[in-house]
């Protein structure tokens, strides 16, 4: 892998901005009365209900292909994902054709997602990584309960080794809680399996749910072989804390914990890893495309506490997108993935989207001809006057 594509800042940030302005009130029972009968894909939320950031293993390549050991290494890192706890807001809708990249020189790792589909809502990533590469077609049917948003993964999750040993994977349910009345809290629950395609083997596990009670964030996951479940090896624990694995040699271990969130001043309770993802320093701005997530002006906004600025931006950019798409499909040329192209071949009969390549290179060249300037810039009544130093990288 390619290392002279940019280097991460010399030194990371560990906090958020210190908000601007306190959080607006919200009558939330007069935006559910204004949901009544509408489209769930088109609803549109006020920005501050959101957090700053969009809805993107090393020790599993170094362990023997269709091996066991393999397989619990890769469920400890599909269940590492379900970690959102006291992290109850939503994240920002993309926009259509917005892309976020991740590059970790030192780590072996990079990535480009993009928004392939609006409805439904589908974002396509690709991750290449020291002796594997990562592929995800995440999309969802969302459904609205009196007090609660419930979410049904339907996409589904593919890591292949360099030596050619390949693993698949789905999510389970997700549900937000209490978002009326109450304090919200997020819900994982359902059964997922993760199935090693060359070996035959296959984890198949469960995550506690109730309606009615908070969950306990329990997992608990068995190895099944030729149909069979295979006795002494599984895993347990709790996506917020610790994964533990029984090995077919008797060992246990942990093989994955959850990192402390980073307390702040900042409302948005994020572990040090979400701290880095919206980053953004001068050298990424000579680098990125003027769809990356992290040049989106609305979301900047809110992430320096300019709650107000940013719902304004947030308007003032659906709006351009659905002026744009309508005159797109008017013309008979619908907008298409830029880096990704639809596939057939998903595992449960749907097609999917696999990376097309082009974008390291584009990125190396500083060539971005045919990409959508989505956020251009916007009115700087936006900002209520001039727009925030701290905003002017």
């Amino acid at each position: 892998m390619r290392t002279e594509l940019g280097t991460p800042p010399a030194s990371r940030r560990d906090r958020l901005p210190i908000p601007k302005e306190p959080l607006p009130s919200v009558n939330i029972f007069s935006l559910i009365k204004d949901w009544i009968g509408k489209d769930l894909h088109k609803l549109a939320l006020p920005t501050h209900l959101n957090e700053p950031l969009t809805d993107l293993q090393r020790r599993a390549a170094l362990l023997p292909p269709k091996s066991v050991e393999r397989l619990l290494h890769v469920c400890a890192f599909a269940i590492s994902t379900y970690n959102t706890v006291k992290r109850n807001e939503k994240p920002f809708k993309n926009l259509q054709n917005s892309t976020f990249e991740l590059i970790y020189p030192e780590k072996g790792i990079r990535a480009i997602g993009e928004k392939v589909c609006h409805i439904p809502i589908t974002v396509a990533v690709h991750i290449e990584g020291r002796g594997w590469d990562y592929n995800a077609n995440d999309w969802f049917h969302m459904s609205l309960r009196p007090n609660s948003a419930f979410f049904r993964p339907v996409g589904e999750f593919c890591l292949k080794f360099h030596d050619g040993d390949e693993y698949a994977w789905t999510g389970v349910n997700a549900c937000l809680h209490n978002i009326v009345v109450g304090s919200p809290y997020v819900d994982h629950g359902g059964l997922f399996y993760v199935s090693g395609l060359d070996s035959g083997d296959t984890l198949r596990g469960a995550i506690n749910h109730s309606l009615f009670r908070r969950s306990t964030n329990q997992v608990s996951v068995f190895l099944e072989r030729q149909g069979q479940k295979v006795e002494g090896v599984g895993m347990w624990g709790a996506w917020n804390d610790e994964i533990w694995a029984a090995f077919p040699d008797g060992t246990k271990t942990c093989l994955w914990s959850a990192a402390p969130l980073h307390l702040t001043s900042s409302k948005f309770l994020f572990p040090e890893w979400a701290l880095h993802l919206n980053e953004l320093t001068p050298e990424l701005m000579t680098k990125l495309p003027p769809t990356d997530d992290r040049l989106r002006p609305d979301m900047r906004l809110m992430e320096h506490g300019y709650y107000l600025a940013a719902n304004r931006e947030k308007e003032r950019l659906e709006e351009k997108q659905r002026q744009e798409r309508n005159a797109a499909e008017a013309a008979g040329e619908p907008w298409q993935p830029r880096w990704f192209k639809k596939v057939p071949g998903g595992l449960r009969g749907f097609e999917k989207y696999m990376y097309k390549g082009g974008y390291w290179e584009a990125r190396e060249s500083g060539n971005w001809e045919g990409v959508r300037d989505i956020y251009d810039p916007g009115p700087k009544s936006a900002y209520g006057s001039e727009q925030p130093a701290e905003l002017l990288l």
